[in-house]
C-alpha cells in the first residue's frame, strides 16, 4: 500500500466550501471528498507556482495581480484576512464587498 496523506477537515466549516468546488467542476469530474481536495490543492500549485512560458513566464497568480493592480504582498494580507474570518464564521461569514 502507498503512503498516505490523512488531512482532516472541520464538516461544518468546508463541507459548503467542498459543495460549492463539486459544484463549479460539475457532477462526475471528482470522485470523493479526497480527490476534489486533491484537485484543489494541484489547482493551487499550478496557479500559484507554475510559471506560464506563453505568458510572459509569469504565474497565472502573478497575470492576475497584474489586472487588479495589487502586489503579492497585498493578495496574500487580503487572503490571511478573508481565512480569518472563514475560519471563526464559515463561508457564509465571509463580507462580499471587502475594501
Amino acid at each position: 500500500m502507498t503512503k498516505q496523506i490523512t488531512i482532516k477537515l472541520n464538516h461544518k466549516q468546508f463541507r459548503p466550501l467542498l459543495d460549492k468546488i463539486q459544484e463549479f467542476a460539475g457532477i462526475g469530474l471528482t470522485e470523493s471528498d479526497s480527490d476534489t481536495v486533491g484537485k484543489s490543492l494541484f489547482f493551487c500549485y499550478q496557479s500559484l507556482i507554475q510559471k506560464q512560458p506563453h505568458r510572459d513566464n509569469k504565474t497565472h497568480f502573478e497575470l492576475l495581480l497584474d489586472t487588479v493592480g495589487i502586489d503579492r504582498a497585498q493578495a496574500m494580507l487580503f487572503f490571511l484576512n478573508n481565512y480569518s474570518e472563514f475560519k471563526k464564521k464559515g463561508l457564509n461569514g465571509i463580507k462580499k464587498d471587502k475594501k
